[in-house]
């Protein structure tokens, strides 16, 4: 979110300004605003340790002061760049980056992740398409295996960070997660992501909506039973096929 606004915070000519966020984050959000005048007023850390400083904001509520809304959210993506991008595949040829869970410790976890038993039926072995999974470098025996058939390409080393993670995404034709922060990150470079959404949503996504104003290259596949995810899998399938025309 603090990408979208940077420009707008950087109009009220503050002297310096401390991005407060994750250790994970810290590289890929310094290497999204070098390319602004005013980069060298930005450093990384957190803002209780930086001295004294005069206004603290939320992230969460900068769209809100800079009238962000439906209308106009759009006009701001992309608003992070990759630092340096894997290559891009070759002329008729699809990379696709997977995600099925999310992070173990979110409670509400157990409700938005697949079993990948169930994910990899909207998979198929393909020559001229490489899956990509961009799930923490952690996958399981049982995972390796049932992704192994696909040629699956396991991307992220153990000590990743988003830049290292962006640069991957950014190599993607598609993205197909389930709602975790690899979702908003392809939408954030602008890079067409699918959304395998979770019946309860999530205020982001709205209530059955298919778009969103958040990322003008996500297109949302909503669940209508909880935990009952072949139904939206088998959807998903079937809009790739009719994409690359199977």
């Amino acid at each position: 979110m603090t990408n979208r606004f940077v420009q707008r915070i950087l109009a009220y000519n503050p002297a310096r300004i401390v991005l407060d966020c994750r250790p994970n984050l810290r590289r890929l959000f310094l290497t999204s605003i070098l390319h602004l005048p005013d980069a060298h007023k930005f450093s990384a850390g957190p803002y209780t340790e930086a001295g004294h400083v005069d206004v603290v904001l939320s992230t969460g509520s900068l769209a809100g002061r800079f009238g962000a809304n439906a209308d106009n959210l759009g006009q701001y993506v992309p608003y992070l760049r990759a630092p340096d991008p894997a290559p891009r595949a070759a002329p008729g040829h699809l990379r696709i980056g997977i995600v099925w869970r999310g992070s173990p410790w979110l409670g509400a976890n157990r409700v938005r992740s697949i079993p990948l038993e169930t994910f990899t039926q909207l998979m198929f072995p393909d020559p001229n398409i490489t899956w990509i999974s961009l799930q923490e470098n952690n996958h399981t025996a049982e995972e390796c295996a049932l992704l192994a058939p696909f040629n699956t390409i396991l991307a992220l080393g153990q000590d990743w960070d988003f830049a290292q993670t962006a640069n991957i995404v950014a190599s993607c034709d598609l993205v197909i997660s389930v709602d975790t922060s690899i979702a908003h990150l392809a939408g954030a470079l602008g890079v067409p992501v699918w959304l395998l959404n979770r019946a309860t949503s999530e205020w982001r996504w709205g209530w059955k909506q298919s778009t969103s104003p958040w990322y003008p290259t996500m297109r949302i596949f909503n669940q209508e039973t909880p935990l009952a995810w072949y139904p939206v899998v088998q959807e998903a399938k079937r809009a790739l096929e009719r994409a690359i025309g199977r």
